[in-house]
């Protein structure tokens, strides 16, 4: 009764309001509004957590961006062949529940043991699947939903439960709980820079449980991470920068992704509808990486991925204002 006599005609009240704003709608981004650079730069420190300059943030990823190409084209050199035999696992099965339980058991070498308990696995409802996200992960009743699983390779199916699932935001907030001294305050509390960089991280390092030989682990990371990197580049340049569609067009073409209007629309529309975004997933997984780079240079021969990921799960508080 609450859904049909207030919640929908609210939404239809939303809706109608919309309609009547579209005159004033400016094409472009954030900064091509008023005040908008301004908010965009306060936006993009929310939603990445990190206290780089936008400049400086577009240089990251630049750089980034120029290393994932050449590793890219190098491991292209040596076997031409590598999208395909990375669309394909080792595991040999497309069934969510028997990924995830893999990936369950595979982690607890590399990453801390934690109670997940029970978990449940669904597929978005197809009236909101078109929402730009590949999965969602529900912290409070520890359920997974996948969007359009059937449209996934195997490879990406695999990449999206490790992301939502194990050793991503599933194991993340589970660890979390369990370990956090106001773990029911953080909760209420977003740092969307740590929480989406530390599931970014954790695909791409999953890799290695997907497939059989170190090539294929590199280029299938390789892959998965190129798609982030590119979406926030294209969010800075939107929305900070004032890009148009040819910018898109031209840095697509830069590193040999696909260039049709749909895809350039795809990464339009979700700059301009959803600002700093994608810099929640990149930049806070690069800001990880920069961590990782350190740890292992200042180690040594002592650093180990399993004291990693340990110190950046109880140190959570302290990474949080880094990433």
């Amino acid at each position: 009764e609450a859904v049909i006599q207030q919640l929908a005609p609210g939404y239809l009240r939303l809706a109608d309001g919309l309609e009547a704003l579209k005159p004033q709608c400016i094409e472009g981004g954030a900064c091509k509004t008023e005040e908008g650079k301004a908010y965009y730069q306060a936006l993009m420190t929310f939603k990445t957590g990190s206290s780089r300059s936008a400049e400086e943030m577009i240089a990251m990823l630049d750089e980034a961006l120029d290393e994932n190409d050449k590793e890219w084209n190098r491991l292209m050199d040596q076997d031409g062949a590598l999208p395909t035999k990375t669309a394909v696992t080792k595991l040999g099965t497309r069934d969510p529940y028997a990924i995830a339980e893999t990936l369950k058991t595979s982690i607890q070498q590399d990453f801390p043991t934690v109670e997940t308990g029970g978990y449940q696995i669904f597929n978005v409802n197809e009236q909101v699947e078109d929402n730009g996200t590949g999965g969602v992960y529900y912290q409070y009743n520890n359920q997974i939903y996948l969007t359009k699983p059937d449209e996934k390779t195997d490879g990406e199916l695999f990449l999206t439960l490790a992301h939502e699932g194990f050793p991503g935001h599933l194991y993340q907030f589970n660890y979390h709980n369990q370990h956090h001294p106001y773990a029911k305050l953080r909760q209420k509390l977003s740092f969307e820079g740590y929480t989406e960089g530390w599931a970014t991280y954790a695909e791409q390092y999953s890799a290695k449980y997907a497939q059989d030989s170190e090539r294929k682990r590199v280029f299938m990371a390789n892959e998965s991470s190129g798609f982030d990197l590119l979406a926030a580049r294209i969010d800075l340049g939107v929305n900070y920068e004032g890009w148009g569609k040819e910018q898109i067009k031209s840095l697509l073409r830069k590193y040999d992704y696909v260039v049709d209007e749909e895809t350039v629309s795809f990464y339009w529309n979700q700059a301009v509808s959803a600002p700093g975004d994608s810099l929640s997933y990149a930049i806070g997984y690069l800001e990880i990486m920069e961590l990782q780079g350190y740890a292992k240079a200042e180690l040594g021969e002592a650093y180990t991925d399993m004291e990693f990921h340990r110190a950046v799960r109880s140190e959570e508080r302290r990474v949080g204002k880094e990433c």
